[in-house]
């Protein structure tokens, strides 16, 4: 785990390491061959990473037959979670309430404003999914061409 708080941030604020949490998160455990395609990065950058969100108990591993996929480790999340919430000051109550921080009326219309965030982020994540739904049924709907086996046919019906 990181030593300090100022340091676990300073482990998130490389954009890279963000990404392969977003990715673990997403995606589930993946090795680092995965990451590093998904990320266009190489794999020796990925490793160097995960090696840093490891030790700072952000990222886990566990060795299966060859292959190593790492996952997110909700416990070093829920601690950084823990950080931001300590230095709250909107007036929720969660935090160290600073003098002069949001008083209620201001904290309704962060939720408020929260929640039409999340409404549209949920609208675009439909869309999506009606896409690829969309696009998944046009795919299995495609007949198959009997006049050609795969690989088999060249230009102008010549056999390799």
């Amino acid at each position: 785990m990181a030593h300090g708080r100022w340091e676990l941030f300073r482990i998130l604020g490389v954009d890279t390491r963000l990404r392969i949490i977003e990715l673990l998160a997403e995606k589930g455990p993946i090795g680092t061959g995965e990451i590093a395609a998904k990320l266009g990065v190489t794999p020796a950058a990925v490793s160097q990473h995960l090696t840093v969100l490891r030790h700072a108990g952000l990222v886990t591993r566990e060795r299966r037959g060859y292959r190593v996929p790492y996952s997110v480790d909700s416990g070093g999340l829920d601690v950084c979670c823990g950080y931001l919430v300590d230095i709250c000051s909107c007036g929720c109550g969660h935090g160290k309430g600073l003098p002069g921080a949001c008083g209620p009326e201001s904290t309704v219309e962060a939720l408020r404003r929260r929640e039409r965030a999340l409404k549209k982020e949920l609208e675009s994540v439909q869309r999506r999914v009606v896409k690829l739904t969309d696009k998944d049924a046009r795919k299995r709907a495609r007949p198959e061409r009997p006049d050609r086996a795969p690989g088999k046919a060249t230009r102008k019906g010549r056999s390799k």
